[in-house]
């Protein structure tokens, strides 16, 4: 098996990051599903998304703060449509933006040493600014 590349870790936990955020906004507005097989289509499909893409766009080995954030946004607003619906791809557009921005600046100031603890530090700082702004799009 070969070993995954920077950019795809990274990618793969900005696209898997934003998967509760929009699921948050589809069970909040009731128009998508909120099924527990919806929230892990979303996780798998957004990190499978981002893990496979973020190479193809990235130009040089480092993901800046305001490439992160578009990515986020567009990784988030493809999952969140195909999980959860209209409401959940709007949440996780904005939502990305911020689960992508926070993932590339942890990435490049943070480095810790085994691959898992990378990817709970990565996934959990973006799952967490992601829910933050969820949260507030709920107020």
């Amino acid at each position: 098996m070969t070993e995954a590349r920077p950019g795809q870790l990274v990618g793969a936990m900005i696209g898997a990051s934003v998967a509760p955020a929009a699921m948050i906004g589809a069970a909040w507005s009731g128009l998508g599903s909120s099924s527990a097989a919806a929230w892990l289509m979303t996780i798998v499909f957004g990190g499978l998304l981002g893990g496979l893409t973020l190479d193809k766009f990235l130009a040089q080995d480092e993901l800046g703060a305001g490439f992160g954030a578009l990515f986020g946004a567009s990784c988030g607003l493809l999952a969140g449509a195909l999980g959860g619906g209209p409401v959940a791809g709007v949440f996780g557009f904005c939502c990305g933006a911020g689960a992508g921005l926070s993932v590339a600046w942890v990435n490049r100031r943070v480095r810790v040493g085994s691959i898992l603890a990378r990817c709970v530090t990565l996934w959990g700082t973006g799952a967490c600014s992601a829910a933050l702004i969820g949260w507030g799009m709920t107020q």
